[in-house]
């Protein structure tokens, strides 16, 4: 306006001063946001470096820290795991080399009764135990809506050709399983 001598130099110079103010507040306001998410970043890395999150979906079954202790370079709990739970079987020898991994079994267990559930061999020992004349097998069986109790004992099933013994199984979600070989 001053150019056009519409105004006065008082008038303009007003005007220009009060834009570069308001564009220094606005360089203000953007440095302080990138300065809030940095911060944020970092308040997050921190307190993620202060969490310790589970490899699987469990429950806890023991607690041997509590909240606010160090726990560097020593177990904080005892987890079991329900989905999938890991069924432990002790097979007779006349099985050895006719289960394989990958391959499906039916699982009866004792809770709930007359149900049947499919599970895959996970494992295979690759040795018989001379003493009992078994070898262990395990298996992943889908536990998705928390439907089977962990730790009851279960009769597993194979889909041979030809009739082969079975195997009595203890399904267990964090434990070994301390059953005995069915003949």
């Amino acid at each position: 306006m001053y150019k056009k001598q519409a105004g006065s130099w008082a008038d303009d110079d007003k005007a220009n001063t009060e834009a570069n103010l308001t564009r220094l507040a606005l360089n203000k306001a953007i440095s302080d946001k990138k300065i809030a998410e940095l911060k944020f970043k970092l308040a997050t890395a921190q307190l993620e470096q202060k969490s310790i999150k589970s490899p699987i979906t469990g429950i806890v079954i023991e607690r041997y820290a509590m909240p606010g202790e160090t726990v560097e370079n020593r177990p904080i709990m005892k987890l079991a795991q329900i989905d999938p739970l890991r069924v432990e079987l002790v097979a007779p020898a006349a099985l050895f080399g006719q289960i394989s991994k990958g391959m499906s079994a039916e699982i009866h267990p004792e809770k709930p009764a007359n149900q049947t559930y499919q599970a895959t061999v996970t494992t295979v020992d690759k040795l018989i135990d001379p003493a009992s004349g078994s070898f262990t097998v395990r298996l992943a069986l889908p536990n998705p809506n928390d439907k089977l109790v962990g730790g009851v004992n279960c009769v597993a099933k194979f889909n041979f050709p030809s009739e082969l013994p079975t195997a009595n199984t203890k399904k267990t979600a964090a434990e070994p399983s301390s059953s005995k070989p069915h003949n």
